[in-house]
């Protein structure tokens, strides 16, 4: 009986000492599909390992530029189609204070352009793109914002809200990303960093969602 007790006791104690568990992560039933789309996003832009940054609101909406785009020579000149989708990482680029002090000064400075890709998707793939961007656009289509919560975002993202705080968390930039538009079928969600801005095209997955295209990148 005595070494019994010994034993219970020494196991009380190891107990006592283990770290308590780790809160389960929230699962992909607990959030809502356009949480998920935000998620799956995010998980492609830190697909390549480095941190991202993002802004925790989702702000303007995904199809705009896309709308206007055909109206003037801004397709033309940025060579605007659908791509397969990868990590969205514009080079170092000036703050806006900096570009604002050179103009001021009288001084040219030229952001740096997207190369043009060419790993367009097949013309059939473009033209379903196109026709489920066109239903979503619609004015009367509702946009959904979500907020960006540590408690889902995917390993690498940071969400956060204020100016250059990017560089404590060795970002090299802010993501900022935009409310949703989606059906049953489709979802589209507009990505801005760095005067980079691009579209991410996503598609139902089983209970979650995954981008499978990305429109051309503009510079703003």
């Amino acid at each position: 009986m005595k070494f019994r007790a010994t034993a219970l006791f020494l196991l009380a104690s190891l107990g006592a000492c283990r770290p308590a568990p780790t809160p389960p992560e929230r699962t992909t039933a607990l959030l809502t599909d356009e949480e998920k789309i935000v998620r799956a996003t995010l998980k492609l832009l830190a697909s390549d390992g480095k941190p991202v940054c993002v802004e925790r609101e989702t702000l303007g909406g995904p199809l705009s530029i896309w709308r206007t785009a055909p109206q003037g020579r801004f397709q033309k000149i940025y060579g605007l189609a659908w791509f397969s989708p990868r990590p969205f990482r514009p080079p170092s680029q000036p703050a806006l204070e900096e570009l604002g002090s050179k103009v001021r000064e009288g001084e040219n400075y030229n952001l740096a352009e997207p190369v043009t890709r060419r790993d367009t998707l097949p013309a059939s793939v473009q033209t379903h793109l196109d026709a489920q961007a066109t239903e979503l656009a619609a004015p009367q289509v509702h946009v959904h914002p979500v907020i960006i919560r540590q408690e889902w975002v995917p390993h690498g993202v940071v969400p956060r809200w204020w100016p250059a705080g990017e560089k404590h968390k060795g970002c090299d930039a802010q993501y900022v990303l935009s409310t949703i538009k989606s059906n049953a079928h489709a979802a589209f969600i507009s990505v801005r960093v760095g005067h980079w801005g691009t579209v991410f095209a996503l598609a139902p997955h089983g209970d979650d969602w995954r981008p499978i295209a990305q429109w051309g990148t503009w510079v703003y």
